[in-house]
């Protein structure tokens, strides 16, 4: 609907905004108009931004955009690039741009101008994996006719967490907001939504608040098993004075960036929850600390692990070479991995680069440097059995199968990779060849890829693969892997 107040809205809506829009350095407003939807965000100009001279220029992207609805709310437009200038004779010029990102209640010249006290934000499914049950519901029948004589809803605010995380120096808390509306005498809604909440020691930006908030996403989807979207963030402000009098406040501003939602499940429910909040409650403050504390270290692996979640399916070799990529990259940040030690390494090539530039040829010489330069790091055999026989006897025989199965899986894996990166069949005995055996392969190794970031994060391997067994849709396709995978090669008669 045109004319709606933005900071009523939530990313799950679509709306338009009627306003004036500018530079931050010029002075000319120019009418139009803004189109949130979903998952895009454009704003329609009757004018341009800069000169109506632009139309027979280069179209320019802008950092920043100022605007202010006819509702009289300020915004502030992140990254709007421009999709060009048209115009009509007789007529005026008109231009358009896709925006990035936007955010109600100011205008700041760029997006760490200003720092924030807080945040909140509603991530989906979280009210279904905290599971708070916060309404009661008291019916007492008629015994005569067995009619419901009286119904009583009783709302209980539950109790919530609130942590001090020291890797981020911030207080992470849950809470709940909770609407009333309706008619008495006809019809009631009452609803209860579960946030979180985001509280540094010290105010910070926005670009702090954002990487915590999207991390904090990611450890939700790596519980929950499916891809989390947010319904809203809101920042607040440090306190103000108010013009005319002493009092306080602080100002909340609204952010809105567009989602592709093709993956959110309107009907999501607790059985479709991978590890419920319940069973790591206890251990909570700790896994969040580790979270944050390891971010870094986890980096790729973060990425590659959580990119399958929001893009749609890509093609199974590249999603097989990313898969092998997590736990071969994991292995090197985690564990040793080196053949020798580095002094030792460095000072014995050092004496073969010195000895080769002094016998071979120039071009022969550069081919050795490149081999040499990963020379001491494992073989991608040698790190995938590091990890599978890191793991317990339950976990190892659950995912994979006894040690033959698991030698058989390795060297799969290992030829499978070969191949698709050089695409040469030789000595390469067990190679993936089939559509299934290759999906089937990804499947266990993301189970692998799961249970070793969960336990990374301090919750117990036995209770991971409890849940992994018990899972629908893992119990089914590890169990299918087993099928295809471990299968004993033909004999030729």
């Amino acid at each position: 609907m045109a004319n709606s107040k933005a900071m009523g809205k939530t990313m799950f809506e679509d709306f338009q905004v009627k306003g004036f829009w500018w530079l931050p350095e010029k002075e000319e407003h120019v009418p139009g108009i803004l189109f949130y939807k979903q998952d895009k965000i454009e704003l329609e100009l009757m004018g341009t931004l800069e000169s109506n001279e632009r139309m027979f220029m280069e179209p320019t992207n802008q950092d920043i955009v100022w605007g202010r609805s006819d509702k009289g709310e300020e915004f502030t437009l992140f990254s709007a690039y421009s999709n060009g200038v048209s115009a009509s004779f007789p007529g005026y010029a008109t231009e358009s741009y896709q925006v990035n990102s936007f955010l109600v209640g100011g205008h700041f010249h760029q997006m760490n101008d200003i720092q924030f006290s807080y945040c909140s934000f509603a991530p989906t499914y979280l009210s279904t994996w905290f599971k708070r049950n916060v309404f009661l519901q008291e019916t007492t029948y008629d015994q005569t006719d067995h009619f419901v004589r009286d119904r009583k809803i009783t709302y209980t605010r539950p109790s919530a967490f609130k942590y001090y995380i020291p890797s981020i120096n911030s207080h992470i808390e849950e809470g709940h907001l909770t609407k009333f509306s309706g008619v008495l005498h006809e019809e009631i809604n009452w609803s209860s939504k579960s946030i979180l909440y985001i509280t540094p020691e010290h105010s910070q930006s926005m670009e702090w608040f954002k990487e915590n908030i999207f991390s904090l996403r990611e450890l939700l989807i790596l519980f929950i098993g499916s891809t989390v979207y947010f319904e809203q963030i809101e920042f607040i402000g440090e306190e103000e004075i108010r013009e005319g009098n002493s009092e306080t406040y602080r100002p909340r501003y609204k952010y809105f960036q567009s989602q592709d939602k093709s993956k959110f499940k309107p009907e999501f429910k607790e059985k479709d929850i991978l590890v419920k909040f319940s069973h790591i409650e206890e251990n909570f403050n700790n896994i969040l600390n580790s979270w944050f504390e390891k971010r870094n270290t986890l980096d790729t692996v973060r990425t590659l692990y959580f990119t399958d979640y929001y893009i749609e399916k890509d093609y199974l070799h590249k999603t097989f070479l990313n898969t092998i990529q997590i736990l071969e990259i994991y292995h090197r940040h985690v564990y040793e991995g080196k053949l020798f030690e580095e002094d030792y390494y460095n000072q014995n090539v050092a004496q073969l680069i010195n000895y080769a530039k002094s016998s071979l040829p120039e071009d022969f010489v550069q081919t050795i440097e490149k081999k040499l330069k990963h020379g001491n790091e494992y073989s991608l055999n040698k790190r995938l059995k590091e990890i599978i026989n890191s793991l317990e006897k339950d976990s190892k025989l659950s995912l994979i199968g006894n040690s033959d199965n698991r030698d058989r899986f390795i060297q799969q894996l290992v030829d499978t990779r070969n191949y698709l990166t050089h695409y040469d069949k030789s000595e390469k005995k067990k190679l993936l060849e089939t559509t299934l055996e290759k999906f089937y392969a990804i499947q266990r190794l993301k189970a692998i890829a799961t249970l070793i970031i969960v336990k990374e994060l301090g919750v117990k391997e036995s209770l991971m693969l409890e849940v992994l067994e018990n899972n629908s849709r893992y119990k089914f396709v590890l169990n299918k892997a087993k099928e295809f995978l471990n299968k004993k090669p033909k004999v030729n008669q």
